[in-house]
């Protein structure tokens, strides 16, 4: 619908996450009801730029859907100054963390609005 000021379900921000979901190697196998309870303890939560998402060392097991836009991710430990990876929206970070439960070993900022 134009013009109405309606969200097709494509672009809301739950239909975006369902498709992470699905796309991530662990949720992948699930049954989409098993699916459907892990997007139920989803919360949606924006970041400012500059923002620091995931600190080096720190315990916590979020992974973090990035819906809309970027993030830079940061190995401290990197030989290369000022190296580091882009992860833009449709993609997820820190799946690792949440499935082995260790520390977090990189860490990860906003670019921009995430």
């Amino acid at each position: 619908m134009t013009g109405t000021g309606a969200t097709s379900e494509s672009s809301h921000p739950l239909y975006s996450a369902k498709r992470i979901l699905e796309e991530i190697v662990p949720f992948r196998y699930l049954s989409p009801d098993e699916r459907g309870s892990r997007r139920a303890d989803l919360d949606e939560v924006v970041f400012a730029p500059n923002a620091v998402l995931i600190e080096k060392g720190t315990a916590s097991r979020e992974v973090f859907l990035i819906l809309e836009g970027s993030v830079r991710v940061i190995d401290p430990d990197d030989p290369r100054p000022g190296h580091s990876r882009t992860v833009v929206s449709g993609h997820y970070i820190g799946e690792r963390a949440a499935f082995f439960d260790e520390p977090r070993d990189l860490e990860v900022g906003a670019i921009d609005r995430v």
